[in-house]
């Protein structure tokens, strides 16, 4: 145009992949110039995996190491953790560093035991989002336990005593 501003829209579609565009000017006394620039079409979103915590595994420690892959190389990372108990369920957003397809963050202190639910958002350099969701488990108090026979300081007479007692259920 009369400012020099170009544009255009091919009318088919191109496939995701690499690509090359080259334009060339000409000017009414022949003379020319070509610019070229290379460029991407990508329009799948990365794919993620959570190694740690393990979806639905259970834990019992409050200081909690994330960490995961991706399929491709990751412009942002956020990570979302709620705990599902009424006093504790403030989602708490981090940002993560990706190093390469792989991340870490960690250890982060988690404030009490209750059902986790982790919501990971990976946005490529296309812009593509591409999110996993998991729950654990945060349980750092053991089981109790008590011994009810054999009694304490006691003597039994059967070569094959029987042992028995108490603990929480599905210990």
């Amino acid at each position: 145009d009369v400012n020099g501003d170009w544009s255009y829209q091919p009318s088919v579609r191109f496939e995701p992949g690499s690509y090359e565009l080259r334009a060339t000017v000409f000017d009414d006394a022949q003379n020319t110039n070509t610019d070229s620039v290379a460029f991407a079409i990508e329009i799948a979103a990365p794919s993620l995996t959570l190694l740690s915590p393990a979806d639905g595994s259970a834990i019992n420690t409050s200081d909690v190491t994330f960490s995961g892959q991706s399929d491709e190389v990751s412009e942002t990372l956020v990570l979302t953790y709620t705990g599902r108990s009424a006093d504790n369920n403030t989602p708490q957003v981090l940002n993560v560093a990706p190093a390469g397809t792989s991340w870490s963050l960690g250890p982060e202190t988690l404030p009490q035991d209750d059902i986790y639910d982790i919501l990971i958002e990976a946005t490529d350099e296309a812009g593509n989002v591409g999110s996993i969701e998991a729950t654990f488990i945060l349980d750092t108090e053991p089981p109790p336990i008590e011994i009810a026979t054999p009694v304490d300081q006691s003597q039994v007479t059967n070569l094959r005593p029987a042992f028995s007692g108490l603990t929480q259920p599905g210990s």
